[in-house]
Order: C-alpha cells, then structure tokens, then sequence
C-alpha cells in the first residue's frame, strides 16, 4: 500500500539510496567551499551531527567543528 503511494501517486521513481545521497552532498560541500575553512557548531543532535560529518568528509581538517551543550545532553556526554 505505501510502496504504491509512494511510486504510482506521488511519482517518485524509487531510484534514491544513502550513498548516492551522502556522495552528492559531499561533492556540493567541496565545489562551494573549494580550499576554505569552515567553523561549524555541533550540538550533539543527529541534524548538526550529520552535517558536520559530511562537511567533514568534503574537505577534512579544514573544518573546525566546536560543541554546543544545549543542556539537553546526557549526563557528561559533554565531557571530552
């Protein structure tokens, strides 16, 4: 029932897998960033958590990530 929703009413093709995803990403990072370095807040959460991940696979070393505690942390999972 989902499968048909998804493929025959809302047209989606079905053609979509994380890999290409995560690659296209990574390859847009690089070619809008070229040999900068970026500064990039991570809060613990899985949103700024893959962002940062994937930044940090486009261009390495030369993204700077720092941690944000919210407060919304568990206990010590702040502490390096």
């Amino acid at each position: 029932m989902i499968k048909n929703f998804v493929i025959k009413i809302c047209g989606c093709k079905g053609e979509w897998n994380m890999h290409d995803f995560a690659q296209k990403q990574i390859d847009l990072i690089m070619s809008k960033l070229g040999g900068k370095y970026v500064v990039g807040a991570v809060s613990g959460g899985v949103d700024s958590s893959v962002a940062a991940s994937l930044v940090h696979k486009a261009i390495g070393d030369r993204f700077k990530p720092f941690l944000v505690d919210t407060g919304l942390l568990r206990k010590d999972e702040s502490i390096i």
